[in-house]
């Protein structure tokens, strides 16, 4: 943002974030750093998102697609603007607001450098929101975590159908976090293996194998730390054995692990949810 402000010598810059489920526009509020969120039909920033075009007004208040109420909120006064959409891959992810232009109005010269930073702050933005998003499904994990803790941890389980035990926890995991695919491994602690199921590329089922301290399920398993891995192809530990084994591809991947809660710093690792 003060990049942005900078370069376009303007007063004030906002990157709004599209937020295309909710239909909202969001950023942060740069008093208290909370989230502002707007909806994407709103004002001159939910036009350029929802058109994808830019937009350069040198009166707002003559445009009828401003958004006054903001002004009247927080006392300022806005004259002028530009508004840029950022695309990845042809979709509109956030948009770049200059307002104020110190000296005359914004020019065809401010809505080149605008689109050049954009550029940029799309690639940013790709790989920040998707690190975000896995921190929020780190999150969510944690509801999940206690459940399979307490399923791996009971007399009753050690007893039942291990396959009907992967299917409670993984469809739990799937709907509670959004993915496609969940992994529950559970840990032969004699033999230093992981062991979960995995579907073939031909819909059958097949056990997976995976020693701890291989992969990112086997170095949760050692670390008994979280692996959050937003790109897997930027990852040197990680192991595309299942996925040549599977026929699936894995781009990012969040890994748990299951520990028994004895209270103290010698948790009992049960299992790793990935």
């Amino acid at each position: 943002v003060n990049t942005v402000r900078q370069v376009l010598a303007c007063d004030r810059a906002t990157i709004f974030i599209v937020d295309a489920m909710n239909n909202l526009l969001w950023s942060y509020n740069s008093v208290d750093g909370g989230k502002i969120r707007l909806p994407i039909s709103t004002g001159i920033a939910g036009h350029s998102a929802v058109t994808g075009t830019t937009v350069n007004i040198t009166d707002a208040y003559l445009d009828p697609r401003f958004n006054k109420s903001i002004d009247a909120g927080t006392g300022y006064k806005t004259v002028n603007l530009l508004t840029f959409p950022v695309k990845r891959d042809g979709e509109v992810v956030a948009v770049i607001q200059a307002v104020n232009k110190k000296v005359g109005c914004f020019t065809l010269q401010d809505e080149i450098l605008i689109s050049l930073m954009g550029k940029q702050i799309g690639i940013q933005l790709s790989h920040g929101l998707l690190y975000e998003k896995l921190q929020d499904a780190e999150s969510r994990l944690q509801v999940l975590l206690e459940v399979s803790r307490n399923l791996l941890g009971c007399d009753a389980t050690r007893n039942s159908n291990l396959s009907r035990i992967f299917e409670m926890v993984t469809q739990g995991a799937k709907t509670i976090m959004s993915c496609d695919r969940v992994s529950l491994f559970l840990l032969d602690k004699q033999m230093g293996v992981l062991h979960s199921q995995g579907t073939t590329s031909t819909g059958g089922l097949q056990t997976i194998k995976v020693p701890v301290g291989t992969g990112v399920a086997g170095m949760v398993a050692k670390t008994k730390q979280v692996i959050n891995v937003p790109d897997t192809t930027c990852c040197s530990f990680w192991d595309r054995k299942t996925d040549d084994h599977t026929g699936y591809k894995t781009k990012s991947i969040l890994a748990v692990p299951i520990v028994e809660d004895s209270g103290g710093q010698d948790d009992e690792v049960l299992g790793v949810i990935a």
